[in-house]
């Protein structure tokens, strides 16, 4: 039956008919249940006044036997049960029941007057007074069996109605359905024929004017649409091989084009599937630049490790997370090396583009340049520079900027022979740092600050690095000796030895000014190394965009030899200067920025001096600083010793300028290691002075 639209109408309208009926007849009987047993309740509640008014006399004069008398009076209420009497103090007076089983209550439950069904039975409570005055309460029972009776025979009748209701509702709509179901047979027939046999031409007779009618003119339009597609498609068939070979050879010619652009582009372009697997498509370039080694279906990443050994792992971990969808995809291959270096000396430039919608589908195309000629352009123009830069310095001082290139290849030498341990080899680094720098030469000082943090890292710096910074300086050194001459001692024009042997033979027969002019020439001049220092100033403020003056005052002129360490300690003083003495706002409002180098000498020592008037030494912060890497800082004494504690720095990062905390311990261990004196004289707010004291021979 449910398997039919006639049987689901069918049922669908018995039902609803069934349900209504029967809603109208329960409503019926309980509407009936209550109103009767709530006039039940008011005709008997008439009854006990009634009563009530009767025994007021026999109650009030205590007389049980007409009081009886006149409960008498509820055997002509079929359902009365039993009633009494009690007088004002609850005792019963009379009392009458239908049953002599019955027994009226020794105790009045509630003098209260009540009707009420309980325990099915309705209990009367009705006072027995007049003009106010209460004499006693009538107290009567009655049973409800009528009740439960009617309350059967009217849901009996319900019963029988319902019955007859469904009866007649299911003949209605077993009549009724003849109206609508016909059209949705004939429906039903028509669609299951067009599946079965895939006859478009089938149409569907219209039996009515309704909404069924309606679906029937539109499947037959939709059967009349789907016949004339077929006919267009087959008239459409007899020309579609010659419309495929058309557009296949328009798609040859494109590709064709397409494979012209990629073989003549200098960049290598390969597709990388989200395996991490090459594509088929890629251009000449990159089969040559990656040579037989990049065929279809390969691991680009192993294929990048084998021509570039120690890059595949790197390469793998940023595809693999590029793919894997957890961040955007170009910051994942953000984190792909951007230069390897193969194993023919040759350096590839690598870079990254996401293709293809995002998602599943998503794949990478691999940009591969061959940077090789490029970089050693770049590398040729950055050597140009730096050997300008030295013959610059060269010229000005021969002697200071031989005697720094001598002291430079000792300390290249100690930073690479691997003896040094982790402070200082750090110390050595930053002071070849801070005097490549002095002397304009960037490349060295920039390799210089890449192995400094190394250093830091790693403790040690690693037998590649150590080549690399002795290739770098060799380098130099070779082409400063085609130009220059002889630079490995330490001299002018003579050596040391030849100086001594000269004037160990005329140097006590010379007196006056020839003895003073033949000294002179065995000292280390003065004013070229601060006008060297002032340059140095000078090239740090350009780069962090200051504004400096700079005083050079030199009252000694010359110095010993021996005293040449001291130009080594300086360049770390200066950048300090610069970076932590003058950092924020430059000076004071009263007067621009200003550093000084000084020189001066009393009769048996020389101090080198350098001053600025920035904001001083923040002591609150070198004790911050001292206690979070568990120094002493209770006395000035402990802040004056942490701040020549290696790695202890008050910048928060570090820079090509400063910030590594080892600048400071460099310059106080070289001052130790010659029994100098360093002094500090520094607040914040009033600039800092710093005094290098030595011992000199009068």
């Amino acid at each position: 039956m449910f398997n039919t639209v006639r049987g689901k109408l069918l049922v669908l309208l018995s039902g609803i008919a069934a349900a209504a009926v029967l809603l109208a007849c329960v409503s019926f009987v309980l509407y009936d249940r209550v109103s009767y047993a709530e006039k039940k309740r008011a005709t008997l509640g008439v009854l006990a006044e009634s009563v009530a008014g009767a025994v007021y006399g026999p109650t009030a004069f205590g007389d049980p036997d007409s009081a009886r008398y006149v409960l008498h009076t509820f055997a002509a209420e079929s359902t009365a049960e039993l009633a009494g009497v009690y007088d004002t103090e609850a005792k019963p007076l009379a009392t009458w029941t239908r049953a002599p089983q019955d027994a009226l209550p020794e105790t009045l439950p509630s003098a209260e007057k009540a009707a009420q069904y309980a325990d099915g039975h309705l209990v009367l409570v009705q006072p027995i007074e007049k003009d106010g005055q209460r004499v006693g309460t009538l107290y009567a029972t009655f049973a409800t069996d009528d009740i439960t009776e009617r309350l059967l025979r009217f849901a009996t009748i319900a019963a029988a109605v319902l019955g007859v209701s469904t009866i007649v509702a299911v003949a209605l709509a077993f009549w009724g359905q003849r109206f609508f179901t016909p059209q949705v047979t004939a429906l039903a027939a028509a669609a299951t024929r067009v599946s079965e046999s895939k006859a478009y031409d089938v149409r569907v007779a219209k039996i009515s004017n309704d909404e069924l009618g309606k679906l029937a003119d539109s499947f037959n339009e939709m059967l009349k649409a789907i016949e004339s597609r077929d006919a267009q498609l087959a008239e459409h068939a007899s020309g579609l091989e010659a419309t495929v070979a058309a557009r296949t050879n328009d798609l040859r010619q494109r590709n064709e084009a397409i494979r012209l652009i990629l073989d003549n582009v200098e960049e290598g372009l390969v597709v990388i599937n989200t395996d991490g697997t090459m594509a088929l498509e890629r251009s000449a370039s990159f089969t040559r630049i990656m040579g037989s080694r990049s065929e279809e279906g390969q691991s680009f990443s192993q294929t990048i490790d084998r021509v570039a050994p120690g890059s595949g792992d790197a390469l793998q971990c940023a595809l693999e997370q590029a793919f894997e969808g957890f961040l955007p995809i170009e910051v994942s291959l953000d984190q792909a090396p951007k230069l390897v270096h193969t194993t023919e000396a040759r350096s590839l430039r690598l870079a990254f583009r996401a293709i293809g919608s995002a998602g599943e589908g998503q794949r990478v195309l691999a940009i591969i340049s061959d940077v090789t000629e490029a970089i050693r352009r770049r590398d040729q123009d950055a050597r140009q520079s730096q050997l300008l830069s030295a013959m610059k310095h060269y010229r000005d001082n021969s002697t200071a900027f031989l005697a720094a290139i001598a002291e430079a290849r000792r300390l290249v030498g100690e930073a690479t022979g691997g003896a040094l341990d982790r402070v200082v080899l750090l110390r050595v680094l930053h002071t070849l740092k801070g005097n490549f720098s002095v002397l304009a030469l960037q490349k060295l000082a920039d390799l210089c600050h890449k192995l400094e943090s190394e250093a830091i890292e790693e403790g040690v710096l690693s037998r590649a690095s150590a080549r690399h910074l002795e290739g770098a300086w060799e380098d130099f050194y070779e082409d400063l000796g085609k130009i220059v001459g002889r630079i490995d001692v330490p001299m002018l024009q003579v050596s040391r030895a030849e100086y001594d042997e000269v004037a160990a033979a005329i140097g006590p027969r010379l007196a006056g000014k020839a003895q003073q002019i033949f000294e002179r020439w065995g000292m280390d001049p003065t004013r070229p190394r601060l006008e060297q220092l002032a340059n140095e100033v000078e090239r740090l403020a350009r780069r962090e965009g200051k504004e400096i003056q700079v005083v050079i005052e030199d009252e000694v002129a010359y110095v010993p030899q021996t005293l040449k360490w001291i130009w080594n300690t300086m360049p770390h003083l200066v950048r300090n200067a610069v970076d932590h003495g003058l950092s924020g706002a430059a000076g004071t409002p009263r007067e621009p920025a200003r550093i000084t180098l000084a020189c001066t000498r009393s009769q048996r020592e020389v101090t080198f001096v350098v001053a600025d008037n920035g904001k001083g030494i923040d002591w609150e912060r070198i004790r911050e600083k001292g206690q979070a890497a568990g120094l002493p800082t209770a006395t000035p004494s402990d802040l004056y010793e942490a701040l020549f504690h290696d790695g202890l720095s008050t910048k928060d990062t570090a820079d090509a300028t400063s910030g590594r905390g080892v600048g400071m311990a460099a310059v106080r261990q070289l001052a130790r290691e010659h029994d100098a004196t360093l002094d500090i004289e520094s607040a914040l707010g009033t600039g800092t002075v710093i005094r290098i004291r030595t011992s000199v021979a009068a």
